[in-house]
């Protein structure tokens, strides 16, 4: 079993942590499609949400598995004033599309988004588009917010394609109205009433843990409840340390710039872009999601939506590739990854 590395990456922004998974090239030939999996985690979390994925040989055909830290996340550096604007979600795809080039990644990316990690990958397919669409690509992380600069623009990535994207806890959203369409008006509630049943909600219970759940994810200053919420909620069982000093280590901007950023409807839209992509999309959330309203997600066209439907999890939240790794990844990540690397890689 090959041993996951970490390696730091200079950018303008700050230095950003990789974690890098790759087969032993003594024992495991490169395969000639050369596919690359991408893993983008959630707001407040770091790259430990993917350790299950981590811990195994990549799936055939998969040469590396890459799990990324975002700036002012995990052992990657903060953002300085100057660079917060990063702290959004077409900041982070940037990161990431630098990142991916630093590497010396060429070929074809499957990306695995989480949470906020998905609203990354999205915005990652007009990123890393042909110059054909090199206006629209350009017009993602830029626009400085009041009293910052703007995101540098990342490396050449002409020789990154996107071979497909799974989304898990991620609405596509597009305008104010997607976006409160988009999240379940009593966040936090199901994962609240699952972790009280296993003992695991602390102080405040079920409605405490509803009312902040929004608040945690925005707020650049948290309390010991909203840790609770991004802990418990946003990972679900089996907890474990590193959940919860994840989100106290998260630098407080980035929370509240990208929130800033989304309510200020500076995203691109997210909806049209899978609506009008050829880039494989898998939708794979846990029936009991505590954030997103499914419903929502369902009614979504996509115009390549892997096997058709969007997946329901029973009895798991918000990160099922944490809370049943074995299922997840049997059930869902490699078979899409292997429909991944049986087809053509496609752009907008």
């Amino acid at each position: 079993m090959p041993t996951p590395q970490t390696q730091t990456i200079p950018t303008p922004w700050c230095p950003i942590s990789a974690t890098i998974l790759q087969p032993d090239p003594t024992t495991t030939p490169p395969h000639p499609t050369d596919l690359t999996l991408l893993l983008l985690h959630g707001n407040s979390s770091s790259s430990l949400a993917f350790t299950h994925i981590l811990s195994r040989p990549p799936p055939p055909g998969v040469s590396r598995v890459v799990a990324l830290d975002y700036p002012g996340h995990g052992r990657s550096g903060n953002a300085t004033a100057e660079h917060q604007r990063v702290y959004t979600q077409p900041g982070y795809a940037a990161v990431a599309a630098h990142a991916l080039a630093a590497l010396n990644i060429r070929g074809r990316v499957a990306v695995l988004g989480w949470s906020l990690g998905g609203h990354v990958a999205i915005e990652l397919i007009p990123l890393l588009a042909p110059s054909s669409l090199a206006d629209r690509a350009a017009s993602l992380g830029t626009g400085p917010l009041p009293g910052t600069s703007p995101a540098p623009s990342p490396p050449p990535t002409s020789e990154i394609a996107i071979a497909g994207i799974m989304l898990v806890g991620t609405p596509p959203l597009g305008n104010a109205a997607q976006f409160k369409a988009g999240f379940s008006p009593g966040a936090g509630e199901c994962a609240s009433a699952r972790g009280s049943r296993r003992g695991e909600v602390g102080r405040g219970g079920r409605d405490a843990l509803s009312e902040i759940s929004f608040f945690a994810l925005a707020a650049e200053e948290l309390t010991d409840e909203m840790v609770e919420t991004l802990t418990v909620a946003g990972h679900g069982p089996p907890r474990e340390q590193w959940m919860a000093d994840g989100a106290r280590r998260t630098d407080g901007r980035a929370r509240r710039v990208m929130a800033e950023n989304a309510f200020a409807g500076e995203l691109s839209d997210q909806v049209g872009i899978v609506g009008a992509s050829d880039v494989l999309c898998a939708v794979v959330n846990g029936a009991e999601e505590p954030f997103v309203n499914l419903d929502y997600v369902d009614g979504i066209r996509f115009r390549n939506l892997w096997k058709g439907e969007c997946h329901r999890i029973p009895g798991l939240g918000h990160a099922p590739f944490w809370e049943a790794p074995d299922l997840f990844w049997d059930g869902y990540l490699t078979p899409f990854l292997a429909d991944c690397d049986a087809a053509q890689a496609y752009s907008l």
